[in-house]
Parts: structure tokens; sequence; C-alpha cells
């Protein structure tokens, strides 16, 4: 017959003025059309159902208006109010139950059939509104969108208005909802759902070089890599790194990093490069040389202790290397793991001794050569021998020295002299106060105070022998080495 559109469950239109009324258990209304009489007058009352047409009321089997007090007595029915309009159910002002008189759209009088008229020609198609374009949209974080609008139709006007806005720079579900209203109030809508999504993946950067060198048996600490995304923020927190492992032997190792925004993004990976190279051992203590000769080649001087890091072995640079004098020359330690170790070079001091005697090479000194040269030769003719002159540092070429000087003073008597420090000259002074008898007293020098005006390599001391007599005597001996 019709379709009334009732909101059972809003309380501005409908509410429950007493008791025996339960609206969530109604699905039937009784109407009271405009101007036809105080509530409830007979004939004043019409039902509108989903029952057809002609159905009796006290024969319809949906569920109807509760009634717990029966058909008689003062207003039995509980009613809903909007406004001056009632809607209510049907009962006789004379007590006289009729609501079996009524039939669902059967007008009881020319008002109500107007009024029922009016309801079946009543505008209750609403307009459509049509989608430009689809009704569900994806586009990316920071990018444009201009809506692509709706048409409606049967509506005041052909231009919906638009409800909501999308921001392209805030990732988020936004819905536009366009509206139109006809005529008769009906309203029409229409909604696009424009999802602002990421997908530009993360801007990654390395913490350091690209390529970083670590010696052998070096804990590496890598620096990382700071992400940042346009959406998310810093993402450095989530940097992955691939490959994380310690290197552990010399080479070439790649380590790589990427970092994946909230949205599920991927940022390009970045590699930096290991490379593990050879160490230096640390030396903790060098080997000593033992001395040569001159003209001997390294090769002659042994290399003893020494120690390093690690396990390995010391030996002359250049072995055939024939020092010119003493000095400190090169020796290369050489580790036995010589995969993960370089091998390195120390100065290790080396003596190199004159291939002459001693008393030549001192010789030598004063330009002497030859016969001269020898240690019982006298060049200057004072009587004393190259060896003697040499034990006790005098001048072979100058005649006006003496091996000793001899003091004497209140009981006692006292010879100065020099002794070689270098060369293995060996000293001993005797002591006696009679000639006859012999020199049977040994007396043991002292160094003296004075170390003035000497020449290079020797010392002045004294002999000191005490004397009763206040007469004495003195020698002193010198023994050269072989």
């Amino acid at each position: 017959d019709y379709l009334l559109r009732v909101n059972l469950g809003n309380p501005e239109y409908f509410t429950e003025e007493a008791g025996g009324f339960n609206i969530g258990d109604t699905e039937m209304v009784m109407i009271k059309a405009a101007n036809t009489g105080a509530d409830g007058v007979a004939g004043g009352i019409h039902a509108a159902s989903m029952g057809p047409a002609g159905t009796p009321y006290t024969t319809f089997t949906g569920r109807k208006l509760n009634n717990s007090q029966g058909l008689n007595g003062s207003r039995p029915y509980a009613y809903v109010v909007n406004g001056s309009r009632s809607l209510a159910d049907f009962y006789s002002s004379a007590g006289i139950a009729r609501i079996s008189l009524l039939t669902f759209g059967t007008p009881n009088n020319a008002d109500n059939g107007l009024f029922i008229n009016s309801l079946r020609a009543l505008d209750q198609t609403a307009p459509v509104v049509t989608l430009n374009g689809a009704a569900e949209v994806t586009i990316a974080h920071g990018s444009s969108y201009t809506d692509p609008g709706a048409t409606a139709s049967g509506a005041t006007s052909t231009t919906p208005a638009l409800s909501g806005s999308v921001n392209p720079n805030a990732v988020g579900t936004y819905v536009l909802t366009y509206s139109a209203t006809d005529a008769a109030g009906n309203v029409g809508r229409a909604s696009r759902t424009v999802r602002v999504v990421d997908q530009t993946p993360p801007i990654i950067t390395l913490n350091g070089p690209a390529t970083v060198q670590i010696p052998y048996g070096t804990t590496y600490s890598d620096p990382g890599a700071n992400a940042f995304d346009a959406v998310d923020g810093d993402l450095s927190d989530y940097v992955q790194i691939m490959t994380p492992i310690q290197p552990a032997a010399v080479g070439s190792f790649l380590r790589e990093y990427v970092v994946s925004d909230f949205s599920g993004n991927e940022s390009q990976i970045l590699a930096r490069t290991i490379q593990v190279v050879k160490a230096d051992p640390v030396i903790t203590g060098n080997p000593s040389a033992s001395s040569i000769t001159a003209g001997q080649s390294l090769a002659s001087s042994n290399l003893s202790g020494g120690t390093a890091s690690v396990p390995g072995t010391f030996a002359w640079t250049d072995a055939s290397t024939v020092p010119g004098a003493s000095g400190s020359y090169q020796v290369t330690f050489t580790p036995t793991d010589n995969t993960n170790y370089n091998t390195v070079t120390l100065s290790v001091p080396v003596t190199v001794n004159s291939a002459l005697t001693p008393i030549e090479s001192w010789g030598n000194g004063f330009g002497l050569s030859g016969a001269n040269a020898g240690p019982n030769a006298d060049p200057d003719g004072d009587g004393f021998s190259n060896a003697q002159e040499y034990a006790f540092g005098l001048n072979p070429t100058n005649a006006s020295g003496n091996p000793a000087v001899l003091s004497q003073g209140i009981n006692e008597v006292k010879m100065t002299f020099l002794q070689k420090e270098t060369g293995g000259v060996t000293y001993a002074v005797k002591g006696t106060t009679s000639l006859s008898g012999g020199f049977t007293n040994t007396v043991t020098p002292q160094l003296s105070a004075d170390q003035s005006g000497l020449p290079s390599g020797y010392k002045r001391y004294e002999a000191t022998m005490p004397t009763s007599t206040g007469r004495g005597f003195l020698k002193v001996e010198a023994t050269l080495p072989p």
C-alpha cells in the first residue's frame, strides 16, 4: 500500500507515556491524521504496518502495541507523542474496543482517506549521487590530490555538496561525502575513500668512511648508519646490519646496512668495505749483538735474546753488511704467522773492534807507522817504549813526559800516574823503605780528585805509602794483554 518510515528508537520522536508499551517489541504504530478530532476518536485513527492491505488489525500476526490492561478503561493504551501531532494506538473513549473494525490501508472517512492518499503519493525517493572516478583512491604521501567530484540527478542542484577534505602530507584514510537534496527533502549521498600512504623509502647514510682498514686481531667497532624518513622521522635505531659478524682473518669483508619505515618501504642497501690487513708485531725486547772485528760482516755478530708479541725470529736485515765502525744496524723480525703479521725492523747496536792491536791503534793516532809503531819502539828517544807510553798516557812523539811523578810528604811518599781505562791494561804498585830489601809492599792506588788535562781514555791515580823514616820508594808496573 505505502511505506511509512518510522525511527522507533529515536527518543526525540517517540517517548513512553504509560506502562504496558514496549518500543523494542513494536513493529506497528497507529497514526492519527491531522485535524481529525481528539486522541482516540473512533474513525480518526489508522494503522500503518508491513502487513498487506485489507488485513484486520485483530488478525495481524506480527508484533503489536502491548496492552497489559485490556481494551476497557480510561485510556488503557500507552502512546508516544511528537509535538502537536499524536501517534497513538487506537482506543474507544466510550470504553468500547474498536480496533477490530480497522483495516490496514482502508480509510474510514474522507479526511483519513486524504491523509492515506497523500502518504501514498509522498516522494520518498532520494536523489542519485554519482561519483566521478573511483570510489577508492590511493595517493602517495607528499603528493597532491585533486578530487574529480560528483554529479547529482533528481536533486535541486546537479552539483552535490562536499564534506571532508584530504591532506596529502599526512598519512591516513580520508572519506569525502557528496550529498544532494530534492524538493521533498530526500537526501542522496555517495562517498569516496582516499588513502594517503607512505610510498617513499627512508634515506640511509653511512657514519664514517665507506672503506675501513683495521689490523688483524683488532676488534672492529662499527660506526653504524643514520636513517631518516619523511613520515616516521629518525629511524637510525632501526637500521639493520645485514652482515654483523666480526672479521677474523686478513682479507676484504663487506658489511651492508638497510632500514624499513613503518609502512614497509625499504631503503637502498649501503655497503662498507672492511679491509683486514696484516698487523705489525710489537717488539717487547730488543736482541743483543755480539761484537765483531773491523772488516767482518754482520753475519759474524750473533743475535741473542729479543722478545715480541707473537712468535718469530730476529735476523740481520742484511747480514753481508760490513760495518765501518761501531753503531746501530738494522735487524728484521719475521713472525712465524706471516699470513696475518708483517715483518718489522729495528736497530740493534754493534761494537766493531779494531783489527789493529790496541797499541797500534793508539800509535796511529800519533801518526806512527812502520818500525816506529811497534810496542818496543821509542820514536821520541825519551827512553820509554811505545808500550810504556801507551800504558801511562804519554805522547810517543814528545820526549818531555814522564810515566809517573813522585812526591814526598811528612812520613809518606806518593806517586801520581795515569791508567788506561780500556784495552785490558793492568797496574800494580809496589813500595819499600829500602832498596836492598826489594819492593815487597803492595800499595793500592786511589782515583785522584784532579782529573783535568788528561788524554782521552785515561784516569789519574795516586798511590801513597806511609814511612816512619821519611824515606821510601814506589814503583808501578803496567801489564799489557798479549
